[in-house]
């Protein structure tokens, strides 16, 4: 993602290429999504210092740590 600070990814049908796209996040570093709703993601890039605030980043911790007890 070179270049980019974002990349919205539109899904024409529930599930297209979802597994794939997720597959795909997690090898590229610094990559993230943000934002996954039935009708699109949003990776960012986030690699860059202050990309994303201190806030932001705990609260997106404490959202994973929280699923993980869960499961």
């Amino acid at each position: 993602m070179t270049g980019y600070d974002s990349i919205r990814i539109n899904l024409t049908s529930a599930g297209q290429f979802r597994s794939a796209i997720l597959n795909i996040s997690r090898q590229l570093i610094g990559c993230e999504i943000l934002t996954d709703t039935g009708n699109y993601i949003i990776m960012e890039v986030l690699v860059e210092d202050g990309r994303i605030k201190t806030e932001e980043l705990l609260r997106r911790m404490n959202k994973y740590a929280t699923l993980c007890l869960m499961t």
